[in-house]
């Protein structure tokens, strides 16, 4: 609601900038919300306006979501396409951000192919992009340059690597990857203790949770969630700690019971009933670009 009065404001004086700003927020919530037809029209304006205008910082935040939207529908080609009108658009632009933007969509289309080549290439460019939007935030001016929803892109990246670690061990059975995993959440948690208590620290806890399952330490995975919950009560985020009391109830129903059976089932079984990999899709969709809480 206030969004579409936002809209109308901009309609008004004829802010195409704000237009466009506020109809990619549109969008995105949209997909969020998992309505792709409604989020693909709207995402689709906000871009096609940008390009119009020229203006290729606000047409980064738009290329994002549409790309994200594209892959999970299927349609890679669509998503290959918006990149390459992006690139054309952007070619001398030395704006981080843009960079940054353009760099984690074309590591998305490599990460969806279904040759291996493609994937390991991908996590080389997840790696190198945590690596760079560390920089970022160590820049005395990023206060200045970048806004509240870019210095949350480390945890889109995250979940989209861990994805790949994921889909890696289940053809190698290596527990070196898994073991990387753990070691890439537990950074990017640390990175967060001294923030205040945020959805998305509660997102990685979660997945931090089914990890520790997947490694047999189910007593673990629900110490942690009873902390997080109880954090959640204290900052009377209401909404996510009936999330993880959710997810608690369904640890204690499924694994607490069956601890030595876990013992006997492979690690890759272990992740199909954590169901970490469906996990990971609903988190990517919820960490896209935006953060709707700030």
């Amino acid at each position: 609601d206030t969004l579409t009065k936002a809209k109308e404001q901009f309609e008004a004086i004829n802010d195409l900038h704000g237009l466009n700003l506020v109809n990619s927020l549109i969008g995105l919530m949209f997909y969020q919300q998992g309505k792709t037809n409604l989020a693909e029209e709207k995402l689709n304006q906000a871009f096609e306006s940008f390009i119009e205008i020229g203006n290729p910082l606000m047409l980064s935040y738009s290329l994002l979501p549409l790309v994200l939207l594209y892959l999970e529908t299927g349609n890679r080609s669509e998503a290959q396409k918006k990149i390459q009108i992006f690139q054309e658009l952007v070619i001398e632009a030395s704006n981080e951000v843009v960079q940054l933007h353009g760099s984690i969509a074309e590591a998305l289309v490599l990460k969806s192919s279904s040759r291996f080549i493609d994937k390991g290439e991908a996590q080389k460019k997840f790696l190198s992009l945590l690596r760079d939007a560390h920089k970022m935030l160590q820049s005395p001016q990023s206060a200045q340059l970048l806004p509240i929803s870019d210095k949350d892109l480390s945890f889109l990246i995250v979940f989209h690597l861990i994805e790949l670690y994921i889909e890696e061990f289940k053809l190698t059975e290596d527990k070196m990857i898994l073991q990387e995993t753990q070691q890439l959440i537990n950074s990017q948690l640390q990175s967060i203790d001294d923030q205040i208590f945020s959805p998305k620290l509660v997102e990685l806890s979660l997945l931090k949770a089914k990890l520790l399952i997947v490694d047999g330490e189910v007593e673990n995975a629900l110490e942690l969630l009873e902390q997080v919950k109880q954090d959640a009560h204290t900052n009377d985020f209401n909404r996510l700690e009936e999330k993880i009391d959710f997810e608690i109830l369904q640890i204690e129903k499924e694994f607490q019971k069956w601890d030595d059976v876990l013992k006997n089932i492979s690690i890759t079984d272990r992740i199909e009933k954590v169901k970490v990999e469906e996990y990971l899709k609903e988190a990517q969709r919820i960490m896209t670009v935006y953060d709707k809480t700030t």
